[in-house]
């Protein structure tokens, strides 16, 4: 196969750049970092024009970290369980009444309930969109790869794996949280637990409270845990350029002192 057009386009301009560079007297070590820079940019356009499927494999990462961040479940398939388990909350609710007082405490009950079913629309609001942010960043995940061939744009990369990260952990509060209002309704709704009246309305009211709280600041958790991650990842990164680069200066300063002394 011919190599993509974009990539000669991209080593022409790094060799023009790179040879006024050196004209200029901007770079010591010319021959060093024309090898690095081709290696470098041969390495992205890899991954941009999907050779040995280095970019499906990217891809399905993320799709890995998604199915992570849901238990293996589709997020179609999390809404339908959780549609389900209040339908058959509410019939097992309506079912036990049998006379007018039972009637009324099955009232309450439903009524407790829509806190819940409030909740339940508003975290399908948010996994809905989580879902199709994630597809729409899978596919322009080449562009912002490509960010990563010079200094000046590889902060929008950075801002693409975060805004990854932050869906990822969206779907995994979600998940998690709405899991856990949902176990905590169905162990009072078992017959042989010992919740009377008033403890499975304040519990129904609770999940519902605890389902509304998760779809309302998931997001703004997600946002901000991916942003302090994305910073520390480029401070280290930094850091240890920094470090590297000082313990290359720090040998050759040693070999500058080692051929002095030996003249």
């Amino acid at each position: 196969t011919s190599p993509n057009p974009a990539f000669h386009i991209v080593i022409s301009v790094l060799v023009i750049t790179q040879g006024y560079m050196i004209l200029a007297g901007k770079i010591q070590t010319p021959l060093a970092d024309l090898i690095w820079d081709l290696a470098r940019m041969s390495l992205i356009m890899m991954f941009v024009s999907n050779v040995g499927g280095l970019l499906t494999a990217a891809s399905n990462a993320i799709d890995g970290l998604q199915d992570f961040a849901s238990n293996g479940a589709d997020i179609w398939g999390i809404l339908d369980t959780r549609v389900n388990n209040i339908l058959s909350l509410a019939a097992n609710i309506w079912d036990q009444a049998t006379g007018i007082v039972s009637g009324l405490t099955a009232v309450l009950q439903l009524m407790s309930l829509l806190p819940l079913l409030l909740g339940l629309v508003l975290i399908a609001k948010e996994l809905i969109i989580t879902t199709i942010t994630l597809m729409l960043l899978v596919v322009v995940m080449p562009i912002f790869i490509f960010c990563l061939m010079y200094g000046f744009t590889k902060p929008m990369f950075s801002r693409f794996l975060g805004a990854v990260l932050a869906n990822v952990l969206k779907v995994l509060f979600i998940t998690v949280l709405s899991d856990v209002a949902f176990k905590l309704i169905a162990y009072t709704t078992q017959e042989n637990s010992s919740a009377g009246m008033m403890g499975t309305l304040i519990v129904y009211l609770i999940g519902g409270l605890l389902c509304l709280a998760t779809a309302q600041m998931a997001s703004t958790l997600a946002e901000q845990l991916a942003e302090v991650s994305i910073e520390a990842a480029a401070r280290g990164a930094a850091s240890a350029g920094i470090s590297g680069a000082g313990g290359s200066i720090g040998n050759a300063a040693k070999m500058a002192d080692v051929v002095s002394g030996g003249n």
